[in-house]
């Protein structure tokens, strides 16, 4: 996953920079955790259901309650392998008690598997009375990191689970090092601050914690002196934009001065002048105006609230939920069309007897009503109907090549549910997925001939009971697993209406090329006319909240750009519906355990909304109802264009490329256009110049007339960087030389557009070498096109080698021996540049490699020059196995028809990665 640094994310990590370098100081440790004296309020605490602050505070005024149940501290970077000490106060309220004290990575999987929550093992306990009693316990960070937990960053978990008496808390410290136990609190900082929403809307029914536009947040700052000295500040209020880059409104200030242990609270009232997600942070400035202590509190109002109560099949967006009506108020809200998983519905939840149907017609109704179209997962296995020896039904256990499962007249008691179902819910806003996730059930694996069958089976009863019934076929991923690999290789897809797909990551969903690939799979498959939908997973994000990362790579603010534009590509390609898993549950807007890798809700952990709620807000208003008009990329933008069908007129959604280095300028070729960003504020263009972040944040255009969709894309498409050249001069004449920006081939199966020519001569090839005796012309044969990649024609592993081209970048897929000693078996792939004249020849390029399978291995790039006689390999550059760049600078001597060739090399056995070439160019003197 690619990191994207937000203005955000750098202010955030030089704050995180400033904490580090006080707590390395030989003059004193800093507490590495946020507000442990609770001068206040409850943010950066979390499961605050169970919490309250009282003012019986053992440190300055206030302490924390904690009823019943656990707590969990905002996130403290740490060191990998270092050992920590969390010091406290505690006490009860009456009689004795218990206190239980953990440190648990802030990624829930990553927890559990470490035995650090929900555990004997996963905290220490101590015994408590109605004294206030100093506490210390140490932990070693040593829990390993993963790909959902990238940064060793903990929480910490005070539990009261086990015992009905509340006990109270303050003075939480955490130091670096074994048994450093911290007599009493320590500060974070100086002046420590923090901010509290006080008319927050509430979370129930449609709330969810969002404000109505326009309205006016109050807020109470909360600003205390943990020192021996007074202090004088000058408190700061600013409301700022969710990059926080842009202010909102004018700095509110007021200038206070602190007693020693005193803190003051400093209301005040801001006006949502903006919509979508802003920040209301709070700042402590000292006397010559430098910022001490930050905290910063996400507030959202939605630019577009929904009230729909009619279905629409067509809508492209929802999610998944659990609870009460309330979740579906507030899909509603966010404007969403589609449910899943509303209410639970599988065979043995419809017909929990043979004799009894249970169709919870009430709950769908519920959704139906508020113009929200419902999933039904038919598959299941009540236990009156299958004993769990197979995944067939008992009465159902038939072979592959059985002649019963073309034999309608027979009705098996899978048969008879199926009928009534599809007759149940005939006429209603639903489609019918026949099971879910089958390539993770290990018994269809070893009996793919009757999961073919019972497919073709299923989806033959259900359009013969309604030919009106819209049928899914599901799979984990966007590539078939072994199951449905054998079905799609049938060709029998007439009575399949969907192929949809699962994934969770954090970053794009996928992107243009990717959805092609699926499409031509599909296509291939005789399944032309079949949707693409992405049904469950997606998007683990952090919280807006100043704090470090719980878990992934991106920031809240990062994670709402890739929604905004991986959506925005991949629907303007070819992608149909997405509905993502889990957005909410009733009684909570996020917990620890599901927020924290894996999470995927639209609530933080503290129940405020993200920027990611607001981005689909703005999506479901401009392109939830919407054909698609086309995907046109000028350089270093992308434009995704539609027909929004819900407002009758062209929209665009524009964004820079992906790690862009600078800001896109693109000259618009139409003038009718209004401008606002992602969460619904207005953008000004001067002289029809659209600026496109290289944060990646995207702008939302459409005609103020009735300019469709399809005029956009005619007028904006000879924009498109497809049309650039690849070969130029610069100021003194030379010759330069780039690769094309995208390189595709024109016939699958055929080299048909490699090499690409310039002014009818050959200059870039991309080939494969086998045998792998790099030094032999004749062992360079040139790639293929094939399912959007560049494929060797034969003596392939796993489809590699392969090569594509995006951006000016290409990326090979390259593979070390697999078979035994034979280092044929190596999959290696070339970039090959055809002189055009003899001369000096100065290249340039980056390399890197990305391992994905065996013992991350070095991988190589070698530079060589190809003449009549043989190859000559003129230097090798070793690539590390952590994708960091590798320059490459050469000046070769070359003559007319000589080759320069780059070739890329995975060497070791049983190892694989990605390679990629990027900046390239070639220039001759």
């Amino acid at each position: 996953m690619q990191h994207q640094k937000t203005l955000t994310g750098i202010v955030f990590f030089i704050i995180y920079l400033f904490v580090l370098s006080l707590s390395n100081s030989s003059l004193a440790q800093t507490n590495l955790i946020r507000n442990g004296n609770f001068e206040g309020g409850l943010l950066y605490w979390h499961n605050q259901d169970s919490l309250a602050v009282v003012k019986e505070g053992k440190v300055g005024d206030y302490a924390l309650r904690i009823n019943s149940g656990w707590t969990l501290s905002a996130p403290f970077v740490a060191e990998s392998d270092a050992i920590y000490t969390i010091s406290l106060w505690a006490r009860t309220i009456t009689g004795s008690g218990r206190i239980n004290i953990g440190m648990a990575p802030t990624a829930r999987e990553v927890a559990v598997n470490a035995r650090r929550i929900w555990h004997q093992d996963g905290g220490k306990e101590a015994e408590l009375t109605t004294e206030w009693k100093r506490i210390a316990v140490s932990w070693k960070a040593d829990v390993p990191q993963n790909g959902f937990w990238p940064y060793p960053h903990y929480g910490i978990v005070i539990d009261n689970s086990n015992q009905n008496k509340a006990i109270l808390v303050d003075g939480v410290t955490v130091i670096k090092g074994e048994d450093k136990i911290a007599p009493d609190y320590i500060p974070r900082r100086p002046v420590e601050v923090l901010a509290d929403p006080t008319n927050l809307p509430g979370w129930d029914g449609a709330k969810g914690n969002l404000y109505e536009k326009g309205a006016v947040a109050t807020l109470n700052g909360y600003v205390s002196n943990p020192g021996s000295t007074s202090q004088t500040v000058t408190a700061r209020w600013l409301l700022m934009d969710y990059e926080g880059v842009k202010a909102w409104s004018d700095p509110i200030d007021e200038k206070i001065t602190l007693s020693p242990g005193q803190t003051r609270i400093v209301p005040t009232q801001l006006p949502l002048t903006a919509t979508g997600t802003v920040i209301a942070r709070l700042s402590a400035l000292d006397s010559a105006g430098q910022v001490i202590d930050v905290s910063d509190l996400p507030l959202t109002s939605l630019a577009y609230p929904e009230t729909a109560t009619q279905n629409d099949y067509r809508e492209r967006f929802g999610g998944s939920f659990a609870g009460a009506v309330g979740c579906l108020e507030k899909m509603q809200r966010i404007g969403f069309g589609w449910c899943r998983w509303w209410p639970e519905n599988k065979w043995h939840n419809f017909q929990p007897t043979k004799d009894t149907f249970n169709w919870q017609q009430e709950k769908f109704d519920e959704a139906f009503h508020r113009g929200i179209a419902c999933h039904i997962v038919l598959y299941g296995e009540p236990k009156w109907a299958n004993d769990g020896a197979s995944p067939l039904p008992n009465d159902m256990r038939w072979a592959g090549d059985d002649p019963r499962w073309n034999d309608d007249t027979i009705e098996t008691s899978w048969d008879t549910y199926i009928k009534t179902a599809v007759r149940t819910f005939k006429g209603k806003p639903v489609i019918f997925q026949i099971a879910n996730e089958p390539g993770h059930d290990k018994r269809w694996h070893d009996m793919k001939e009757a999961y073919v069958q019972f497919n073709l089976r299923t989806a033959r009863l259900i359009k013969m009971t309604d030919p009106d019934a819209k049928v899914s076929l599901n799979n984990v991923y966007g590539n078939p697993s072994p199951p449905n690999a054998a079905l799609l290789a049938t060709g029998r897809l007439q009575n399949f209406d969907v192929w949809s797909w699962h994934d969770y990551r954090a970053g794009w969903l996928l992107d243009a090329q990717g959805i092609r690939r699926m499409r031509q799979m599909l296509d291939e498959a005789g399944g032309k006319h079949m949707q693409i939908w992405f049904t469950e997973g997606w998007m683990y994000t952090n919280t807006l909240v100043d704090q470090p990362p719980a878990c992934t790579h991106l920031d809240s603010v990062q994670s709402a750009h890739a929604v905004s534009n991986s959506i925005a590509e991949i629907t303007a390609i070819g992608h149909d519906k997405v509905i993502m898993f889990h957005l909410l549950y009733e009684t909570h807007g996020q917990s620890f355990w599901d927020y924290s890798g894996p999470g995927v809700m639209l609530w933080d952990w503290y129940q405020y909304p993200l920027p990611t709620l607001a981005v689909w807000n703005s999506l479901n208003y401009h392109i939830g109802l919407s054909d698609r008009a086309g995907f046109v990329r000028p350089p270093g933008a992308n434009l995704c264009i539609f027909q929004d069908l819900r407002h009758h007129r062209g929209v665009m959604i524009a964004y820079a490329d992906r790690n862009s280095k600078q800001d896109a300028v693109i000259e618009l070729p139409i003038h009718n256009l209004m401008a606002e960003d992602i969460m619904g504020n207005p953008v000004t263009i001067v002289k029809n110049q659209l600026i496109l972040s290289k944060t990646e944040r995207p702008v939302v255009l459409y005609a103020t007339d009735d300019t469709t969709g399809r005029v956009l894309y005619q007028t904006c498409e000879p924009l498109d960087r497809k049309y650039l050249g690849f070969v130029s001069s610069d100021a003194a004449g030379r010759k330069i030389y780039r690769i094309p920006d995208i390189w595709e081939g024109e016939q699958k199966n055929t080299a048909k557009g490699n090499p690409v020519h310039n002014d009818g001569r050959p200059v870039w090839r991309i080939d494969r070498l086998y045998p792998n005796d790099r030094i032999m012309p004749n062992h360079y044969t040139p790639m293929v096109w094939g399912n959007q990649c560049w494929i060797a024609p034969d003596h392939t592993h796993g489809g590699h080698p392969s090569a594509t081209v995006k951006d000016g970048i290409i990326r090979f897929g390259a593979m070390g021996p697999w078979n035994g000693n034979d280092t044929n078996f190596k999959k290696q792939g070339a970039l090959v540049f055809i002189v055009p004249d003899t001369g000096l020849y100065h290249l340039q390029a980056t390399a890197s490699s990305q391992p994905w399978g065996g013992s991350q291995g070095i991988a190589n790039v070698f530079v060589m020059k190809r003449d009549e006689q043989r190859v000559g390999v003129i230097k090798q550059y070793d690539l590390p196995p952590d994708n960091s760049p590798v320059a490459i600078d050469i000046e070769i001597d070359a003559a007319t028809g000589h080759e320069l060739i780059l070739l890329v090399e995975m060497a070791p056995y049983h190892n694989s990665s990605n390679i990629s070439l990027k900046d390239i160019v070639i220039t001759r003197d």
